[in-house]
């Protein structure tokens, strides 16, 4: 039989530690909430990451479930991406795009504890109201109605009361695993400036110059040899210039359409997996999005061609937005115009894993 969607006997909160309201305590208050972006929403996060309608928890006599409706990014409970309705315990962490939120399960005598030694995300419910702890005296135990009940509908005299825990119960993932706890952009003070950003952008050409250079002599250089050679012939026809000339140009572009995508998965790759390419890593940079994390591909690689331009000879149409880019990384606020549209940051990598902020 398919569970009816009334509430159980004990009631759950969830804790965000991570995200645009970093410090609330959001009440499960109804059978049933929708989490997302836009306002109409019984839950808003404030989150470019986050769908317009991105999530739905359900609280009924099994427990409390989430299930993803649709969303671009996902929903994952303890790091995990979920496929279905995923029944949540107490201690589970909910990540919603960059915000991170902690089940807290609450009954009418206090806490509910996860018992000794279970991990974070066992399959575990509370126990039953039978087998809670009796104070001592105490009458008879009263029932305890939907969350949403008004006291005047307690039984007995008095109704008991939500009780919070004065500190978290419940094991959590260690910070390292979950990335900086940040709110929102990095403060201004860790973000990197022109003069070692340019520095990382120079080893980072070294490096890529070899590359490029292997590229260069297999498949530009045969044609460059074989136009030399009709120049040095004593009347080499039309058809022959023009065929040498055609090879030169088809082979410049091959090779340059091959170099421009082995850089963009150099750099786009690196940001979206650590945040950082070699150049960057030895001057101490870090790429991260607005929840302090890596940014995605998609945007890593919008990113790099807003900041190197597109591949000869389409580069021509983009250089002056590349080099007007580069410039505005001198403002206040350190970001050129690949950061602002990508939605990134670049800082000081030691300074901004030290945090919080």
């Amino acid at each position: 039989m398919a569970p009816s969607n009334t509430p159980g006997p004990v009631r759950y909160e969830l804790v965000v530690e991570a995200g645009p309201r970093r410090g609330d305590v959001i009440s499960i208050d109804k059978p049933t909430l929708s989490l997302g972006r836009q306002l109409a929403n019984d839950v808003v996060l404030p989150d470019e990451r986050v769908s317009r309608q991105h999530a739905r928890l359900d609280q009924t006599a099994d427990g409390l479930y989430i299930t993803d409706v649709g969303s671009s990014n996902g929903t994952f409970v303890n790091n995990a991406l979920i496929q279905a309705p995923t029944r949540l315990q107490a201690g589970d962490v909910v990540e919603v795009g960059s915000s991170r939120l902690v089940v807290r399960v609450l009954t009418a005598e206090g806490p509910a504890t996860l018992p000794p030694g279970a991990p974070m995300g066992a399959d575990w419910a509370p126990s039953p109201p039978s087998a809670w702890p009796a104070p001592a005296p105490a009458a008879a135990e009263p029932s305890c109605p939907a969350p949403s009940a008004p006291a005047a509908e307690w039984p007995g005299a008095a109704a008991p009361a939500w009780v919070a825990p004065a500190a978290e119960p419940w094991p959590s993932a260690p910070a390292a695993a979950w990335g900086p706890a940040v709110a929102g952009p990095p403060p201004v003070a860790v973000r990197a400036g022109f003069g070692r950003r340019t520095a990382a952008y120079l080893i980072d050409a070294l490096i890529l110059f070899i590359p490029g250079w292997i590229v260069n002599q297999l498949t530009l250089q045969p044609a460059v040899q074989r136009l030399e050679q009709l120049s040095t012939m004593a009347n080499p026809s039309e058809a022959e210039i023009g065929a040498a000339m055609g090879q030169v140009f088809g082979a410049l572009f091959i090779s340059t359409l091959i170099v421009w995508i082995g850089a963009a998965l150099y750099y786009a790759l690196g940001w979206a997996k650590v945040g950082y390419t070699p150049g960057q890593k030895l001057m101490d940079l870090k790429v991260v999005a607005a929840d302090g994390r890596p940014p995605r591909f998609g945007r890593a690689f919008l990113r790099y061609v807003i900041l190197y331009g597109l591949p000869w000879p389409v580069a021509m149409l983009t250089l002056w937005v590349s080099l007007v880019s580069i410039l505005m990384v001198l403002g206040g606020e350190k970001r050129g115009l690949h950061d602002r549209l990508a939605g990134t940051y670049v800082v000081k990598r030691r300074a901004f894993e030290a945090g919080p902020y």
